[in-house]
């Protein structure tokens, strides 16, 4: 836990730095890249869930096969060099931090406002963790960018990309039919009821989806070990992580939307409505997770739409904007230190130890 304040008052005296001084932006997204890697890349094998099954699949590769073709290229190009499986943590570490550190200096000045979502809303938690899927994550995050520059062939390339580290990474075409659908109406009262309609009917036909899912034998074969190896009726559900996923980035969806003009004083309308649409379909992911637990790892990939939005939505050198970034981000806070002290082995980031 030490480790992880003390990331934070790094943070918070770098991005000090960047607004006294006049640093320029580069050198602060270098320095917060580097603190985060090398926190993330030095940790013990016990630190995350998934980082033991990570390190024996490693260790073991000539004898495993059901990665995707990604994941298992970047094991065996490793392997090639013989380097151990410490330099796998350290890999991954470097691409999912580039990922994410890139995003932010690419589409926001705040850069202090977004690296502290980064840490409160556990995107650099579930790193630790999910090594597979935060890898896609970080190379999706690449490919937003290149799609709100409307460099649409490379957002389609990385995309792809993205989907061979973790096959999951294909519902991303979601919000692209989302945005396509929420074109088509003109007035908030109208993108609302489509929002909750399909919060409604997600709700209730989640298990529907998943059966059917479970019915083809290449998913089934690859996901079973969800339901302990006994059946779809033993699949998982987190009801009390998936409804407050889904309060607290429904609160936060709401008051950007409250915020739209300050918002719209920083970015394009149509850079809007795409993190619009990205928190969206986050929470319907959440909603769906409320039935069936897996689908929260759908949301992981249009959910970091926050780091950019959020921050947005607070003008500079205005009392009611400290006033409102303090209960934001307090907010955020209480939520982060709850998941530490009541949920640790959500992620398996705490207690944190060095290798």
């Amino acid at each position: 836990m030490v480790i992880y304040i003390c990331l934070i008052i790094y943070v918070l005296i770098v991005g000090g730095y960047n607004k006294s001084k006049k640093a320029s932006k580069l050198a602060t997204i270098i320095a917060f890249f580097v603190a985060f890697t090398v926190v993330q890349a030095l940790r013990s094998y016990t630190v995350g869930t998934d980082t033991p099954m990570y390190i024996k699949f490693y260790n073991n590769i000539a004898l495993n096969s059901r990665f995707e073709p990604g994941f298992m290229l970047l094991c065996k190009i490793l392997n090639y060099f013989k380097l151990d499986s410490r330099w796998l943590l350290i890999t991954t570490a470097i691409i999912t931090n580039f990922g994410y550190m890139y995003f932010i200096y690419k589409n926001t000045d705040k850069l202090t406002e977004s690296a502290l979502i980064y840490i409160f809303m556990n995107f650099y938690f579930d790193s630790f963790n999910l090594m597979r899927q935060s890898i896609a994550v970080s190379i999706l995050l690449i490919a937003m960018t290149a799609f709100l520059n409307k460099k649409y062939i490379r957002f389609f390339i990385l995309w792809l990309v993205a989907c061979q580290f973790h096959n999951t990474c294909y519902v991303y075409i979601l919000v692209l039919i989302y945005i396509y659908i929420n074109s088509f109406m003109k007035t908030w009262k109208s993108k609302t009821a489509f929002f909750l309609a399909c919060m409604c009917i997600l709700y209730f036909i989640t298990p529907l989806i998943l059966s059917t899912l479970f019915s083809v034998s290449d998913i089934s074969s690859n996901y079973y070990y969800y339901t302990s190896g006994r059946g779809l009726e033993y699949i998982e559900r987190n009801v009390f992580g998936s409804v407050l996923l889904v309060l607290l980035n429904s609160m936060l969806l709401l008051y950007a939307c409250l915020r739209k003009k300050t918002i719209l004083s920083n970015i394009r309308e149509a850079e809007f409505q795409f993190y619009f649409s990205n928190m969206c379909c986050a929470i319907l992911c959440y909603v769906a997770a409320i039935q069936i637990e897996i689908f929260s790892r759908f949301g992981h990939y249009f959910m970091p739409a926050a780091i950019i939005l959020v921050p947005m939505c607070f003008k500079e050198n205005n009392k009611k904007s400290y006033f409102d970034k303090l209960v934001i981000y307090g907010g955020l806070i209480v939520q982060w230190i709850i998941i530490i002290i009541y949920r640790p082995i959500w992620n398996g980031a705490v207690p944190y130890s060095f290798l």
